[in-house]
């Protein structure tokens, strides 16, 4: 279950260290410039 936090709240936990990873929303992440890209014949 993901919980709902303020921006303050995000803030504050994450500078004194504390965990955040429950705030986010990891579902939707992504690496830019690692998505797949097509094959080349040839390759």
């Amino acid at each position: 279950m993901k919980s709902t936090v303020t921006a303050e709240q995000f803030d504050s936990t994450f500078d004194q260290g504390g965990d955040v990873t429950a705030a986010l929303d990891v579902d939707k992440a992504r690496r830019p410039g690692q998505e797949q890209q097509p094959r080349r014949p040839g390759s």
